[in-house]
């Protein structure tokens, strides 16, 4: 995926909306919510991924957002909607196929 790719209608919308809620400003991209600072494990390949999205957030969207900053968004985001069953099956271990 380039960084030259324009935006869905539906990405346009919640970067426009995380925006104008104040979550992120083009002076200072932080919640005043967040209180709490912890290190958050992630792959490579997750990284790689918010790097690219931020970078055409930054380009497209004139909204300077940091990857790390977008993962913590996302995941306050996610935690409101998640069940507690759906929570269960990402953390339940996977089993094995028998053979």
């Amino acid at each position: 995926m380039t960084i030259e790719r324009r935006f869905s209608p539906y990405q346009r919308r919640e970067i426009n909306h995380l925006a104008t809620d104040g979550v992120l400003a083009k002076d200072r991209p932080t919640d005043p919510r967040w209180t709490e600072r912890r290190l958050a494990p992630l792959a490579l390949e997750t990284l790689e991924r918010l790097e690219d999205i931020t970078a055409r957030v930054r380009k497209h969207g004139g909204i300077n957002v940091e990857p790390m900053q977008l993962a913590a968004l996302l995941l306050e985001k996610t935690t409101r909607q998640l069940s507690e069953a759906e929570a269960e099956k990402l953390v339940r271990p996977q089993r094995r196929a028998s053979r």
